[in-house]
């Protein structure tokens, strides 16, 4: 081992992901192998020649083999995804191997394809809800490529008439994507979800997988046009994947003899193997690359050996078993420290980073002086270019315009301080700000014919904040309020995402009216297209933490809209959160809500969150929302008060509480066509003014 000269050395590589999306983030984007160059250097005095990464858990689940099998085969694909670019990385980094003391072959192999099939059909789901025009879900050209769809399993012994045969037979990618066909491990099938009440069996049983290996199906579709329309579909390739199950160790020791450059060694089987054997294998593995170790708990690692401990761990808390994933050790690369929570899906571990992940920006501190020591009206390059994008939607700012723009004279946020055209703040302009903003700024910057006034005037008016909190009694306009803001980003074409709280969906879509409506006239078809920007996402009552929360949410919003890799949601609204205190007692924690408002802000979304007056979420909600707006209902006439508390955007006036007195609440909204554009605005003439003193308002 005197001086290895190995390919790595060439060119720095990215990061490698491991497909475990909540690991990679944890990991900050996935495994760092550039660490390889220092590893094989140092002769005989250094033994440590691959990256190792050692896995440890209880023996009474298979976990860590899973994440073992993801890891391995998602470093693999990886590799596979940048060989055109890096040419001088070989064949063997992309072609993994697993070896087991603990599981035989076939349930190696039948393990790693239920999660390869499962996390295939999960993609089809996303590129169905994205309308992704790169593939084609009319037809059965994915569901060919896993599965023999030559007949219908069940077809002529099923008595279900709910089963749509013909569909069934033409339109399988289409139902995959609707969730109307799903991968079963059990059976290793298709079934057919022909109703909500029905069991996975032989009357639902549409079509079965076509091999039991990876391998089977990569020597079948290695021809490299049918592999490409997989990956098209998928995002995966037909790698294979070579597994070796059932080995003794001294088996183990002569299966690699000749070792490949991914390799993964399950000792599950040793609980008490000594260190002297763990070193020999790794003495025999070293013109591996990448070694991913799998040990019991209570195994002995030596550590000196290794360049990555990942420790597996669970908790019992509110009567649920909690699983835990923490990095106690990494000397090759940075991670997020702490426990992450995590759970085995059908489509493999799933990862949720800790929810304190979304509460600090990477080597923030390191750049604090850069901060600190710039002036109140000096942005930082990062700020600058932060905001570049809220209305610009491929900046192609350099350096010299950030430093021209930081020291011209028309300074912006001197003028958001004492602005050209002075405006007296008054509720309705609040109101106006707060809920029908159009974000991101973007959108208001392609409608102005005006781009200098717009952008003189982009930190008075086009800043209201992320999060706003709308708090108030039941029947107190609040959602009535929101439901303007939602139909006015709609107007916008604007997407906004509706979280509900265990709520009935059918009954908060069947109150989705517009606002505008009764001033809109007979404009049916401008109506509806307004729903087409407008979704639901449901949370059922139960343990989920905040971790898993915010990890689905993010999953979301990842997603596109349209085929529109640039339409995103842009609009949030949590109804209502008052609810987290009855059917969520995990979410109901402060940080939650700091996490979840620095998620939107990461994503440029703006926040709602409804709550009524006495949720005990309140204090925590008034502190971290950027706005906040009181409804009540004027105990003389009815009419709704609307109080402003908090208002992030700049007044120009002294501290004081707005109140506006709502006249007629039918009228306050209006959609009207200038040009063939929808407008949605407020109506000022529909809000009384009312001064009060703190007093008044307090009570």
């Amino acid at each position: 081992m005197n001086g290895i000269n190995i390919d790595i050395d060439k060119e720095c590589l990215p990061k490698l992901p491991t497909g475990i999306c909540g690991l990679d983030k944890v990991l900050y984007g996935g495994i760092d192998v550039n660490v390889l160059k220092a590893l094989h250097i140092g002769g005989n005095n250094n033994p440590r020649t691959p990256l190792v990464i050692a896995i440890k858990g209880s023996e009474d689940d298979n976990d860590k083999s899973v994440l073992a099998m993801q890891m391995l085969y998602g470093i693999a694909q990886s590799v596979e995804k940048i060989k055109a670019d890096y040419q001088h990385i070989n064949n063997g980094w992309n072609q993994p191997v697993m070896y087991s003391t603990y599981y035989q072959t076939h349930k190696l192999d039948d393990m790693f394809l239920d999660y390869f099939i499962s996390s295939s059909l999960q993609e089809i789901l996303r590129k169905k809800a994205s309308k992704d025009a790169n593939v084609n879900l009319s037809s059965n050209i994915f569901t060919n490529l896993l599965f023999d769809s030559s007949n219908i399993l069940c077809q002529g012994i099923s008595t279900n008439a709910n089963i749509p045969y013909t569909a069934v037979a033409n339109k399988t990618d289409a139902m995959i994507g609707d969730g109307i066909i799903y991968y079963n491990r059990r059976t290793n099938s298709l079934h057919v979800k022909a109703d909500l009440t029905a069991d996975d069996n032989k009357y639902n049983q549409v079509y079965l997988r076509l091999f039991d290996s990876i391998n089977a199906y990569s020597q079948k579709f290695s021809n490299k046009q049918q592999d490409a329309l997989f990956y098209k579909y998928t995002g995966l390739h037909f790698l294979p994947f070579e597994m070796i199950g059932n080995l003794t160790y001294s088996q183990l020791t002569t299966s690699i003899a000749n070792p490949k450059e991914l390799i993964a060694v399950d000792l599950s089987a040793y609980k008490d193997l000594a260190v002297t054997k763990i070193n020999g294998l790794l003495n025999l593995l070293h013109n591996a690359k990448i070694l991913i170790l799998v040990v019991d708990s209570t195994a002995e690692i030596p550590e000196n050996r290794v360049n990555m401990m990942i420790e597996l761990s669970q908790k019992v808390d509110h009567k649920f078993v909690l699983k835990y994933l923490q990095i106690t050790k990494s000397d090759s690369q940075d991670f997020a420290p702490g426990l992450h929570q995590y759970k085995k899906r059908d489509y493999g571990i799933e990862v949720y980073p800790r929810k304190e992940l979304y509460l600090y920006e990477r080597r923030y501190l390191q750049r604090a002086l850069v901060y600190t020591h710039a002036d109140a009206l000096t942005e930082t390059y990062q700020q600058y270019m932060k905001l570049q994008k809220y209305y610009i939607d491929t900046p192609t700012t350099t350096y010299e315009d950030y430093e021209a723009d930081i020291t011209s004279e028309e300074n912006k946020p001197f003028y958001a301080i004492y602005p050209k055209n002075y405006m007296e703040q008054m509720s309705i302009d609040l109101l106006n700000r707060v809920f029908i903003p159009i974000n991101p700024l973007r959108n208001l910057l392609h409608k102005s014919k005006n781009e200098t006034e717009f952008i003189e005037n982009e930190y008075m008016y086009g800043n209201a904040g992320f999060v706003t909190a709308v708090i108030g009694k039941a029947n107190t306009y609040k959602r009535f309020l929101t439901f303007g803001g939602i139909f006015g980003s709609a107007c916008a074409e604007d997407h906004t995402l509706i979280i509900m709280m265990n709520k009935e969906e059918m009954v908060t879509r069947r109150r989705l009216a517009c606002p505008a409506r009764p001033l809109c006239g007979d404009r049916d078809k401008a109506c509806r297209s307004c729903y087409h920007y407008i979704h639901f996402m449901n949370i059922c009552m139960g343990n989920i933490t905040p971790e898993e929360f915010l990890y689905y949410l993010e999953r979301q919003i990842e997603v596109t809209y349209d085929g529109d890799q640039k339409k995103h949601i842009r609009r949030i609204v949590i109804d209502d959160l008052q609810i987290l205190d009855f059917c969520f007692p995990r979410l109901n924690d402060g940080l939650f809500l700091a996490a979840l408002a620095e998620l939107c802000r990461e994503h440029d979304i703006i926040l709602y969150i409804l709550c009524d007056i006495s949720g005990k979420m309140l204090p925590p909600l008034r502190a971290l929302a950027d706005n906040v707006i009181i409804t009540q209902k004027d105990k003389k006439d009815g009419h709704p008060l609307i109080f402003v508390e908090k208002f992030a955007g700049y007044t120009n006036t002294p501290s004081k509480m707005y109140c506006g007195k709502v006249k007629n609440v039918n009228k306050l909204f209006r959609c009207v066509e200038k040009d063939g554009i929808n407008s949605f605005e407020l109506q000022t003439n529909i809000v009384e003014l009312e001064d009060m003193d703190e007093n008044q308002f307090m009570n």
